[in-house]
């Protein structure tokens, strides 16, 4: 509408612009930013650019061929968020104790860096880390989508035991000069 540009003229088929306009300034369509409160999300924010990315649940966590849908990967990430250590902690509160200490807080801030890994920047990562194994434990054990993970997990763990016994001892039934051809059949196959 030529009135949101500060044009007087409107269209003629909307004149009803006119007076919603004296009330709704065009500014106030765009969000003010704000500061950040949080120190854990002031320090994530710090470590940008630093040679990490601050990699939390994603789809692809339990394997390309186990993909989580976005619903599932919903619940995943709502487990992450919850979920806690032995010490009674999410990840959030162990980041938040973490960045508190005399040991963290001694760590240089280091400038941004393509090529080199900020030591803070590792830490927070592996807290990260080990709440993904937490969040990936229960979600295994808690959703449909879990037990078929696990089901497929099984089934893989089964073939990999199947493919070293061939290594080791050879086809059951066939000449041990002809094991090697068998198990590159047996790998294609699968």
């Amino acid at each position: 509408m030529p009135a949101l540009f500060g044009n007087k003229d409107l269209a003629e088929n909307a004149p009803w612009m006119a007076g919603l306009m004296q009330y709704v300034p065009v500014y106030s369509a765009f969000k003010v930013g704000q500061q950040l409160a949080d120190p854990v999300q002031q320090e994530m924010a710090s470590m940008h650019g630093k040679g990490t990315m601050f990699a939390g649940p994603r789809a692809s966590d339990f394997g390309s061929e186990l993909y989580l849908a976005p619903s599932e990967l919903d619940q995943y990430v709502q487990i992450f968020g919850r979920v806690k250590d032995p010490a009674g902690r999410t990840w959030h509160q162990a980041v938040d104790a973490l960045i508190r200490t005399a040991d963290y807080q001694s760590l240089p801030i280091d400038p941004p860096s393509g090529q080199f890994v900020s030591h803070r920047a590792a830490l927070i990562q592996t807290e990260i880390a080990r709440f993904k194994q937490l969040a990936k434990q229960e979600f295994l054990y808690t959703t449909p989508k879990g037990a078929e993970i696990l089901e497929a997990q099984e089934a893989l763990k089964g073939r990999q035991n199947e493919l070293n016994y061939i290594r080791q001892y050879g086809v059951p039934g066939a000449s041990r000069g002809n094991a090697g051809g068998n198990l590159e059949l047996l790998d294609l196959n699968r």
